[in-house]
């Protein structure tokens, strides 16, 4: 049986978000022969499921790079609140990283998932890194229209 040397975790609450947690990993992908990479994605919504909340918390346990593509100035959902709890009592053998990839509506939105993250990673001894950028209705309207 083969071993992954390298483990991405993707999550993400919408479109916009998957396609660029995809995006990004995909870049770095490029960086590896592709038999040594593997990465798996997660919409929030199947965090809802407690059985898949915890299958998540595992991968993400595993997981070299957890990348969390999400829109800032709500609070954190309650699932993805209680699938950070369930990935920070598991035990991880290895430095990993948390890359937080946020948009913004305007840049008066406070930096409440990129605070909360920073603090997990803080807490679990991982790496943290955080892109945030305000994401304009042009630059909205061009993505659906990519979309659709």
């Amino acid at each position: 049986m083969t071993t992954c040397t390298f483990k991405i975790v993707q999550i993400y609450s919408d479109r916009r978000g998957a396609e660029l947690a995809n995006q990004v990993a995909r870049k770095l992908k490029q960086e590896f022969d592709p038999s040594d990479c593997s990465d798996t994605s997660w919409n929030t919504e199947l965090l809802r499921s407690p059985k898949l909340r915890l299958h998540a918390a595992r991968e993400a346990a595993e997981a070299d790079l957890v990348i969390v593509a999400a829109e800032e100035g709500g609070p954190i959902s309650p699932e993805v609140r209680q699938w950070l709890e369930l990935w920070a009592r598991r035990k991880r053998r290895h430095r990993s990283t948390l890359v937080a990839l946020l948009r913004r509506r305007d840049n008066s939105v406070w930096h409440v998932v990129q605070t909360t993250l920073h603090a997990f990673a803080v807490a679990a001894g991982m790496d943290f890194f955080c892109h945030s950028r305000v994401e304009t209705k042009s630059r909205r309207a061009s993505s659906k229209a990519v979309l659709h």
